[in-house]
């Protein structure tokens, strides 16, 4: 039986793809802040869904998660890093929070990499995937090119994405994720709460295609950035 941690399961993209791999017969242990949203899954997929309620920047983060896993006898073969937040309408600086973009870094990438770290010793070395949920809006040589220019995008959403991929990179390259494939997944334009203005994806849809996307790749793979509608973004 495969295992798969995924965070950020209590609504959108997040909640669909921890029933995609419920049903698909994996054990899951998704990550959220109050299980009471996913109690039915739980209950429905007894001793298959062992749920690790903590907040993603939470200082106890490492210690629940490691606690989860341990007591279950957790060895994985997928980590999803879902757990995230909008940004605001921030078409300017001076209209940014630096308190606010502090918890928005916090949360895309302190967060992720807290969540890999604890996992570490729970990862099933020679078949396993490291999937960071990124956004096209975290594309540094897109933002270079100013293809969102104007468009009002948020400053701390951007920046903590593009904060993210140096994240991906970096695990990508580390001697510790050896064998791990790591990449960063732009999963469309979601139609959620905090979607864009050209949103045009279901998060139901988005939660299959990614998936079906994430158990065809390969160590050939590591280090990419998925756009699951157009191939690879640039870094």
């Amino acid at each position: 039986m495969q295992h798969a941690l995924i965070t950020g399961c209590t609504r959108g993209l997040g909640y669909h793809l921890l029933k995609a791999y419920l049903e698909d017969e994996w054990t899951v242990f998704p990550l959220v802040r109050n299980a009471a949203s996913i109690r039915h899954l739980i209950e429905e997929h007894a001793g298959r869904c062992f749920p690790i309620i903590s907040d993603i920047t939470g200082r106890d983060i490492e210690t629940k998660l490691q606690s989860v896993l341990h007591a279950n006898g957790a060895k994985l073969s997928v980590i999803i890093n879902n757990a995230g937040t909008g940004g605001r309408r921030e078409p300017s600086i001076v209209e940014v929070d630096a308190e606010f973009l502090s918890s928005m870094v916090s949360t895309h990438c302190i967060g992720a990499i807290s969540v890999v770290r604890a996992a570490l010793p729970f990862v099933h070395k020679g078949a396993s995937t490291v999937v960071n949920v990124s956004s096209r809006l975290g594309s540094a040589h897109r933002n270079g090119n100013k293809e969102f220019s104007g468009l009002g995008f948020s400053y701390t959403y951007r920046i903590a994405k593009a904060s993210q991929n140096m994240a991906t990179l970096c695990m990508s390259q580390d001697s510790e994720l050896s064998g791990v494939t790591v990449c960063a997944v732009h999963p469309g334009r979601l139609k959620t709460d905090s979607g864009a203005f050209d949103a045009d994806t279901e998060p139901a849809i988005a939660a299959q295609r990614m998936k079906s996307r994430i158990e065809s790749l390969t160590i050939e793979d590591n280090g990419t950035y998925i756009d699951l509608d157009n191939g690879t973004i640039p870094w």
